[in-house]
């Protein structure tokens, strides 16, 4: 726009099959406009059209759509969808009821839930699950999160729908607005639109049932998975002292305060890591809190380098007020290093993926708890590789084959 309104010339280049509003706008002024595709180039108003492609990694030159089939073990139709702005106004301009329908959705969530719904963020999400199920028309539709019950009232009565919980955050005090999470957890335990409710812990029906009285829908339990193509078991690096690490973004829940201040007190002479986001403001603090021992904060790192920073650490401990879940406990055995848990969290309770022979339980995610466990972890001795073969059957594989049998089910 700026170009166009100086007077400057320029060129466009627009990588998608279907031309965005912008591109469209400004292609009559353009010198040359290049794409992807032959067939875009009928769409648009400029003589100048180059076909240039879109640059892609050696290894798909060689590659044939049947050998990427297999090498992804996709027997079915797959279709992945993306969108943009300009795509969904689009939508929302075509299909003007249906905007109507989303808009008076968006203002009625809002009233109910408050802080919790962002109105743009609704709004276009809203819109993407009505274009998605248009051009996919499909049997079934999965939602994840208490706050799918905001989406309910757009998917269509003829389609199945499935419902993945995550957690159970109604009842943790510490998260802000937990009240309002409440809500929407009683509204998805009470409706009778959920065709199949999955949580991914034992716990957290269990959980539903004590707050809310009553699960209505039909619900299963899938314990979560991880990538076992990435965490896998690794040498460990030897290295001079005992090395705990936490996986975490930097948050007062995290607990990485409660684990300095706990290696303060307790006088243990150990190495601490941590892995994730920080503001500026928050690492001076806790750099300040930490000058007394040996701290690093390692930024945020790909998954390949976390596994490569476990192999230099004895234990990862996340004494977390509150996990859905906590799938880098099972990312760090994977690895071979056991962890260290608040025994209350779900997954803390998961007797069948947690044992003796790759956790530690603690008595609650205080620094006085972790504190209480820390003089004795020289002392225990762990075999890494048992370790690492302890949870071999939580991969995203096998928690894969278990959702495919849900789908077949309900469309029997």
């Amino acid at each position: 726009f700026a170009a166009k309104f100086k007077n400057i010339p320029y060129f466009l280049h627009d990588a998608d099959a279907q031309i965005g509003v912008v591109t469209r706008c400004f292609s009559s002024g353009a010198i040359v406009l290049s794409t992807p595709f032959e067939s875009v180039k009928k769409s648009l108003q400029n003589v100048n059209v180059q076909v240039t492609g879109n640059p892609i990694r050696n290894g798909f030159s060689t590659l044939s759509k049947e050998q990427a089939r297999l090498n992804l073990g996709i027997e079915d139709n797959l279709t992945i969808l993306g969108w943009t702005k300009g795509l969904l106004m689009r939508h929302a301009i075509l299909h003007i009821g249906t905007t109507l329908k989303v808009a008076l959705n968006v203002i009625k969530s809002k009233r109910k839930y408050g802080v919790l719904v962002s109105f743009p963020g609704l709004f276009l999400k809203s819109l993407f699950l009505d274009y998605a199920i248009r051009r996919v028309c499909p049997n079934i539709v999965h939602l994840h999160g208490a706050n799918s019950i905001l989406y309910f009232p757009l998917i269509p009565k003829k389609m199945k729908l499935v419902v993945t919980l995550h957690g159970n955050v109604g009842n943790d005090i510490n998260l802000p607005h937990h009240e309002i999470h409440a809500e929407m957890e009683r509204a998805l335990c009470s409706s009778s639109r959920i065709d199949m409710l999955c949580t991914i812990s034992t716990t957290i029906p269990i959980i539903l049932k004590n707050m809310y009285g009553e699960i209505k829908p039909n619900y299963k339990v899938i314990l979560n998975a991880y990538d076992s193509s990435v965490f896998k078991y690794i040498d460990p690096i030897s290295h001079s002292k005992l090395t705990l690490c936490t996986i975490a973004s930097f948050s007062k829940l995290k607990g990485q305060e409660r684990v300095i201040e706990a290696l303060e007190k307790s006088g243990c002479d150990y190495r601490y890591l941590c892995v994730g986001n920080i503001t500026n403001a928050d690492y001076n603090g806790l750099k300040e809190k930490a000058k007394n021992i040996d701290f690093e904060w390692l930024g945020l790192k790909k998954p390949a380098e976390i596994r490569e920073i476990l192999a230099e650490c004895d234990y990862m401990i996340l004494p977390s007020s509150s996990e859905g879940f906590g799938l880098v406990y099972l990312e760090a055995i994977a690895c071979g290093v056991p962890v260290i848990i608040p025994k209350n969290l779900p997954l803390a309770l998961e007797g069948d993926i947690l044992n003796k022979d790759n956790a530690i339980r603690i008595n609650g995610c205080s620094a006085e708890a972790i504190e209480e466990v820390l003089p004795s972890l020289p002392k225990r001795e762990w075999n890494r590789k048992e370790v690492s073969q302890s949870i071999i059957s939580y991969t995203w594989d096998n928690i894969a084959k278990e959702y495919r049998n849900i789908y077949s089910s309900l469309i029997k």
